[in-house]
């Protein structure tokens, strides 16, 4: 799957966290590459669901890779069942209500991060196996089934990366050492589309065919530069298990924003 968009940036907005005031810890130089293999691959299958998509992805890698630190001997398999992914869709779907609480139904136009994040705060997020990304349920409030059987994010706290550049950098590189995943917002062109085994995206060099919003997982220094190891909602047959990855210019270039992570999340119900 490639194609499917949906990040609409965030307005500023003073109250926002940032990095600096969780005090993360300047990282060390060298690879940070210990929550590769803590993801769960998915599909936002056409709609236009990645920020439910890179928020989930967020959530369930940042309590897999903590409790992974407590417990170094469990197994991915493990990690899964104790912390399973939630439904990005029921995460789209609350985030979008954000907007207008008393509309009468929302439309699939895509969804602020801020508003995601909230929204996942406060609410039952359903098991993705109770709530799946089904076209015909893009639109539809999860099914009171779907929320007894939830997981729920307990004080879901987070924050936005306010600098630019080598800062940017340097607090992603932050989070990524203290288990904790970036979520961030870019603009993308078709080099992006179709792609499978390993590869590396730089700035786009054609016409710009959408705004994408995904979760960075990890970080490798090839020949001097940053690489970021990205989490796609395109399925397994992307990338490498639906992992690719950006250069440091493109995660930190200008139509790059909206980065930023979760700070606190409770365990799952």
């Amino acid at each position: 799957m490639s194609g499917a968009y949906g990040w609409r940036p965030n307005i500023a907005d003073a109250r926002d966290w940032d990095e600096q005031k969780l005090g993360l810890p300047v990282a060390a130089p060298g690879d940070i590459l210990h929550m590769i293999g803590l993801h769960t691959t998915l599909d936002q299958n056409a709609s236009s669901s990645c920020t439910g998509h890179g928020v989930v992805q967020e959530m369930c890698v940042s309590l897999r890779a903590a409790y992974k630190r407590q417990h170094p001997e469990v197994t991915k398999l493990e990690l899964q069942k104790l912390f399973p992914i939630g439904s990005p869709l029921a995460a789209y779907y609350f985030g979008r209500r954000q907007e207008d609480p008393n509309a009468v139904k929302v439309q699939d136009v895509g969804a602020f991060p801020r508003l995601v994040k909230q929204a996942v705060s406060v609410m039952h997020v359903p098991k993705y196996g109770a709530w799946p990304t089904d076209l015909t349920k893009v639109n539809r409030k999860p099914s009171p089934t779907a929320l007894i059987r939830g997981m729920r994010a307990k004080k879901a706290t987070f924050y936005f990366f306010k600098g630019t550049g080598e800062a940017r950098l340097a607090a992603i590189d932050a989070a990524l050492a203290a288990d904790k995943p970036v979520g961030f917002g870019t603009a993308v062109s078709d080099e992006m589309s179709g792609r499978s085994g390993e590869f590396v995206l730089d700035v786009p060099r054609g016409p710009i065919s959408g705004l994408h919003y995904m979760c960075i997982i990890g970080m490798r220094v090839v020949n001097g530069q940053r690489q970021y190891a990205v989490v796609q909602s395109y399925g397994n047959g992307y990338g490498v298990d639906g992992i690719f990855w950006m250069t440091d210019n493109y995660i930190a270039w200008h139509m790059t924003s909206d980065v930023g992570c979760l700070s606190d999340l409770g365990e799952s119900a």
